[in-house]
């Protein structure tokens, strides 16, 4: 399992105990708060819990997963056994048991009797798992079994994948307005209108796309201020602004909206990473300099070279971890062809930048003008 892998799991993981941290503290369910959570009680009274953890601290996954499956049977309400749930996910995930992993967060996808947002979360999970990985292989073993069984299923139909998962999302933000989710729908559905609607906006399904977008868009501004009030869950701000931020610019790239309407997006995810002491080398930071290279190229060379000052050769500390991986990888994987024309044309206008890519393993040539 490579490190860039890791490190984002982990991260899903935290996110896991700060979604059932607010269900439990906002819903008043008696015995849990913002300090005695549903992992701080398991690590205290269920042995088992206890030692999967160490485990999973360690990296020995194998172990922490057999540790997890038998502190299940110790879990003494709803909170702590989905708590072990997602987690027995996120150890199969990382073991490379992708197909383990999707039915375990379908299961709780599944079952009615857990809080609406823990549903949510697990079917919004589900359409993140395939973005954490480049293997052509793997990416395809995820897609089929994400979209096998009802209702996923019928998420999927003549071989649009971005559709699919738009509508994976959906279905996710109809059971609890997520806004990680909903954003993810507002993104989903301007990349339809330009790849799959070529601009067509005021075509019926142009209307039917913008208005779902214009829905979503604001039921994430809503649910972002709940997030505002939980000190953990905050730290996910920024990137629900950014995601929200780019499907604002793709609205823009059509003209309905301004660029200045979606760089206020980039701009307050920004803000917020700085005031959360997130490192300036961060994904966030990529995809606001992406936007300016791509809206306004070297007109705002400036303010790209300000954002991608960070990442240079030296600076690790200041560069998220997973970073370095993701732009190693976006130079040859065709699953990041994106991602590598926007690297490509930030490296033409900062030349620095393209000289921290060369010290990750790029070519001169790979940065021509074409």
């Amino acid at each position: 399992m490579n490190k860039v892998l890791r490190w984002l799991l982990l991260l899903a993981i935290v996110l896991a105990v700060v979604v059932i941290w607010f269900l439990y503290n906002s819903s008043k369910t008696p015995g849990y708060s913002g300090t005695r959570t549903p992992v701080s009680v398991l690590k205290a009274r269920n042995q088992d819990y206890a030692l999967a953890q160490t485990y999973f601290d360690q990296g020995k996954y194998d172990l922490a997963l057999k540790s997890f499956q038998k502190s299940l049977t110790e879990a003494s309400d709803e909170a702590q056994k989905v708590q072990i749930q997602l987690d027995i996910a996120a150890a199969h995930q990382l073991l490379g048991n992708y197909t383990e992993a999707i039915i375990q967060y379908k299961s709780v996808a599944a079952d009615t009797s857990n809080r609406d947002g823990l549903r949510a979360y697990a079917v919004q999970e589900l359409g993140i798992m395939r973005d954490l990985h480049y293997e052509q292989d793997v990416r395809e073993k995820i897609l089929a079994e994400t979209f096998k069984g009802s209702p996923y299923d019928s998420f999927k139909k003549d071989g649009n994948v971005n559709l699919a998962y738009t509508k994976l999302f959906e279905y996710a933000a109809s059971i609890y307005p997520l806004a990680m989710s909903e954003a993810r729908v507002a993104y989903g559905y301007s990349n339809e209108l330009i790849t799959t609607l070529r601009g067509a906006t005021t075509s019926p399904q142009g209307q039917d796309y913008l208005a779902r977008i214009s829905e979503s868009l604001k039921a994430a501004d809503s649910d972002l201020k709940r997030m505002e009030n939980n000190s953990v869950d905050a730290l996910f701000i920024p990137s629900v602004l950014v995601r929200e931020g780019m499907a604002l610019q793709r609205l823009a790239s059509l003209g309905i909206g301004t660029m200045e309407d979606a760089e206020a997006y980039f701009q307050k995810g920004m803000e917020r990473d700085a005031l959360i002491g997130v490192r300036p080398g961060s994904y966030n930071a990529f995809n606001y300099a992406a936007f300016l290279a791509s809206a306004y190229g070297k007109k705002r060379a400036v303010d790209i070279q300000n954002l991608l000052a960070p990442f240079k050769a030296g600076n690790e500390a200041g560069i998220a971890r997973t970073i370095p991986g993701f732009y190693r990888n976006a130079r040859s994987n065709p699953a990041l062809s994106v991602s590598k024309s926007s690297l490509v044309l930030m490296a033409q206008i900062d030349l620095d930048f393209q000289k921290y890519l060369i010290s990750l393993g790029w070519k001169s040539s790979d940065f021509s003008e074409k």
